[in-house]
């Protein structure tokens, strides 16, 4: 209810030391237990990992989620919304029907979508596909990789919206792909139907997602289809352009900005200053975020695909040595895509820091198909440790990579949730118990229309508790990154220190005679902006015992 910036701020060590100890008796139970029941104890496991921030944020995490669980209640009263767009609408349908089936809340609904599905149903395709890919004299060791997965940070699976969930459906399509190439030759197979069906599905959800899906798909059919190989090469081509075609549906312009260091500087938008420091917990953290670093992050993952590129060239017949190509064509075709994307398109839609953020996810999308050829190159390693080292026991060799894994996954626990610590801070905080009070108490005091300059966390809540209330269909009255002009004005407040003259232009664009600025006591420049803001306003409004500055201005 607090507004902090980590969910980590309210655990201690022994939180971490719990949860290490659990995922290695997990791992240890992998070859004690039938495949079923180990599948059910680790989809309870993920989804405790997946839903650590729903725990401790029981009011919201983030501010995207706010949006369309919005979206989903106005959809829930009068059965559409306008403007009707293709795109999220698989997930609101999602929602919908679930919420009417279950009669819970849609906020339940919403926020435990993509951690429950995600803890359900990534264990069963990691799973299935391992298990297409060897003979059953392995299938006890393969328990192992479902939580080698989880030593790669998980983000991207602990809160819903339509971009997660897309996510979450293409990399089941890496892993279902790998399963579609090793069960036989045949052109149609249940594996490709559920494969297109499922690329379908995330296209409705997230177009990003969906094209990458459909993407991969095509390619499939490309390797098991019999055609000119100068075809294939000349179809190949036109994939690495697809996202560009498809761009028109949002308000872009060309330019250009092809510039390859500013495009990696955008793939890997942080990289920590490391140091070594005597103090021994320092020294695991620099050790830890050197590996974690995404662009360390995304070396490995490269490296260990290729070994397992070339696992797979000494396995299996033909077909199942081709098994590896859709996937590292897909991440090829995909890279093309993203730096197309960021070099001569911008949206004008986005605001400034969010221009890069098409062309990365892009990328991200491409290193998922990677993930699966990569969990086989540490399956020769593996191996080969078993051989090299043939002089220790085998329990011994099974408790080390336990142990291993285990202390791996907690460390991904740790960087797949927002921090601040020595290296990284995360700016953002929770929307708190404070904001949603102090939005309630300015609709109630203020009986005609009016607008509310705030950052994005303020905005969120009052979407959760009114919905969207809009001044000509344009304006939202709080100001929101997606709000355009008024946000901008916002901006301008807080890091030009705009005065009056300023905040009449939100007056101005909406016609409310009535602006408020909200700042939260935790704003890193609140002792600087209140003098100024206060003898500039026409009153000034202290609440929850100074934890909430607001500025009333008349026009």
């Amino acid at each position: 209810l607090e507004p902090v910036r980590t969910p980590w701020h309210f655990v201690s060590k022994w939180f971490f030391a719990s949860y290490f100890i659990t995922t290695v008796f997990l791992i240890y139970l992998a070859t004690r237990l039938k495949a079923a029941y180990f599948l059910a104890l680790s989809s309870l496991h993920l989804f405790f990992t997946f839903s650590i921030a729903n725990i401790i944020f029981p009011l919201g995490f983030g501010y995207d989620p706010f949006i369309h669980q919005a979206t989903e209640k106005y959809i829930l009263r009068h059965g559409f919304i306008l403007p009707k767009k293709f795109y999220y609408i698989g997930q609101y349908v999602l929602v919908y029907f679930l919420t009417k089936i279950f009669q819970i809340s849609h906020v339940i609904i919403d926020r435990n979508l993509v951690p429950a599905l995600a803890a359900i149903l990534l264990p069963n395709a990691i799973y299935f596909s391992f298990k297409k890919t060897f003979n059953k004299n392995y299938l006890s060791s393969l328990t192992y990789f479902l939580f080698l997965f989880l030593c790669i940070p998980f983000a991207v699976l602990t809160f819903t919206t339509p971009q997660n969930l897309g996510d979450l459906l293409v990399i089941l399509i890496a892993f279902l792909g790998l399963a579609y190439f090793f069960k036989n030759s045949a052109i149609v197979s249940r594996e490709l139907i559920l494969i297109s069906l499922i690329s379908l599905t995330a296209f409705a959800i997230h177009p990003l997602a969906g094209l990458t899906a459909i993407i991969f798909v095509l390619i499939l059919w490309t390797f098991k289809c019999k055609v000119w190989l100068w075809l294939k090469i000349l179809f190949l081509g036109f994939l690495c352009f697809s996202f560009s075609f498809v761009s028109p549906g949002y308000k872009i312009r060309i330019v250009n900005n092809f510039n390859l260091a500013n495009f990696y500087h955008n793939l890997f938008r942080w990289s920590p200053n490391l140091f070594l420091n005597t103090n021994f917990v320092h020294f695991i953290k620099t050790v830890a975020y050197f590996f974690y670093q995404p662009a360390m992050l995304f070396l490995i993952i490269l490296t260990f695909s290729i070994l397992g590129i070339f696992l797979l060239k000494r396995k299996g017949n033909s077909w199942q040595k081709t098994a590896s190509k859709p996937h590292f064509l897909t991440f090829l075709i995909l890279s093309v895509n993203s730096l197309i994307i960021f070099s001569f398109l911008k949206f004008n839609f986005l605001i400034h820091y969010e221009q890069g953020d098409f062309s990365w996810r892009i990328f991200y999308l491409g290193v998922y198909f990677l993930i699966p050829l990569a969990l086989l190159g540490v399956w020769k390693i593996i191996s080969e440790f078993k051989i090299q080292f043939q002089g220790l026991s085998p329990r011994f060799k099974r408790i080390l990579f336990i142990v291993l894994c285990g202390l791996i996954v907690t460390v991904s626990l740790y960087f797949s949730y927002p921090r601040q610590d020595i290296y990284y801070y995360t700016h953002g905080f929770n929307t708190s118990i404070y904001d949603f009070n102090a939005v309630k108490y300015l609709d109630k005091i203020t009986k005609e229309p009016y607008v509310v300059l705030a950052n994005q966390q303020v905005g969120a809540a009052a979407l959760a508790t009114f919905g969207f209330r809009y001044f000509n269909g344009r304006y939202f009255f709080y100001s929101i990154p997606t709000g355009g002009d008024l946000y901008k004005i916002y901006w301008q407040i807080v890091y030009k220190n705009a005065g009056r003259k300023e905040i009449k232009k939100a007056s101005e664009l909406t016609g409310a005679k009535i602006v408020y600025v909200y700042f939260p006591n935790y704003w890193f420049n609140l002792k600087k902006l209140t003098p100024e803001l206060a003898q500039e306003a026409d009153k000034t409004l202290i609440l929850e015992n100074g934890k909430i500055w607001l500025f009333k201005f008349v026009f």
